[in-house]
């Protein structure tokens, strides 16, 4: 006796009912953090019950959870300069918006660093994408000019 599946890419584990459909995915980082253990004064009120975790006691002393957090915000914005070169090739940014090819990477990490298009960047709204960045463009390159002066 011999099975075949054939329509294969159907099978997995939100079909079978094993994981839900709006499961959240977090990164290495965050589930970093969520072995670490967030200190919050509220666990303090343990110490009452005697049932007060000491990893996040011990995380918080020896600045592990800081480090984490930090850990964080740059694979964030690493993947958010990775989804914005999905967006937009280096082209673009030369031919289009006028930005010298060595400063292209630079440029990439200037627009990330603001948080209305980083916001808007998560949002994936391409359009209004687009006008940021045109006016992101302009600032920098007069920032560029200031310091090549």
């Amino acid at each position: 006796m011999r099975v075949v599946v054939t329509n294969h890419n159907v099978i997995d584990e939100v079909s079978l009912g094993i994981v839900s459909k709006d499961q959240i995915k977090y990164t290495q980082a965050e589930r970093r953090l969520q072995t670490t253990g967030d200190f919050k004064p509220i666990v303090l009120l343990g110490l009452i019950g005697g049932s007060m975790p000491l990893d996040p006691l011990i995380n918080k002393i020896n600045g592990r959870t800081k480090r984490v957090k930090k850990q964080i915000v740059a694979e964030k914005k690493g993947s958010n300069i990775e989804k914005l070169s999905s967006y937009y090739n280096d082209s673009f940014f030369t031919a289009q918006l006028g930005i010298c090819a060595e400063y292209v990477s630079g440029f990439k990490v200037y627009v990330i660093e603001n948080n209305t298009f980083a916001k808007e960047l998560e949002k994936g709204e391409t359009a209004m994408l687009r006008f940021m960045i045109i006016d992101l463009a302009n600032k920098y390159k007069q920032n560029i000019s200031c310091e090549d002066k």
